[in-house]
Parts: C-alpha cells; structure tokens; sequence
C-alpha cells in the first residue's frame, strides 16, 4: 500500500493538485518532488498503514467470538425428506 500511494502520488495525485491550483513543484513545494515523497509522503502513509492495521488486528481478536456465534446461530439445518 505505501509504495502504490507513493508511486500514486509521484506520478498522478501531487501533479494534479498542482496542476488544479496552477502552482509549480518549487514554488508549493519548495523541493524537488522526489523528496517531498520520500520526506513526507512515505513516512505518513507507513505510520497510517501500521496504525490501521494495529486497529484492525485489535478488532478482529476482540470480535471474531462474536461473529463466529453469530454465523453458527444463522446457519439453519433442514431435514431431508
């Protein structure tokens, strides 16, 4: 996921936002786009990866008891005749 986003934003989402307010990479930037990505972009989307991950882990082990009663509870057995 981080180095999609940062391909992503290297080539597509920051040239657009540039292009949109009609800006130029140093004069918004005041870098090179490269590092803007490597500084910041990488980092945040590798602390988001991580804390999204952690909040799902933690949810998955608190409700997956709760979602294997309920599964086993809505699975209906009829009999065969």
């Amino acid at each position: 996921m981080t180095l999609f986003m940062s391909v992503a934003n290297y080539f597509v989402i920051t040239p657009l936002y540039l292009r949109f307010f009609q800006l130029s990479v140093t004069e918004m930037l005041g870098m090179p786009l490269a590092n803007y990505v490597v500084i910041g972009i990488l980092p945040f989307n590798l602390i988001k990866g991580g804390l999204v991950s952690a909040v799902f882990l933690i949810l998955h082990t608190k409700l997956l008891p709760w979602i294997s009663r309920k599964r086993d509870q809505s699975t209906v057995h009829y009999p065969m005749n």
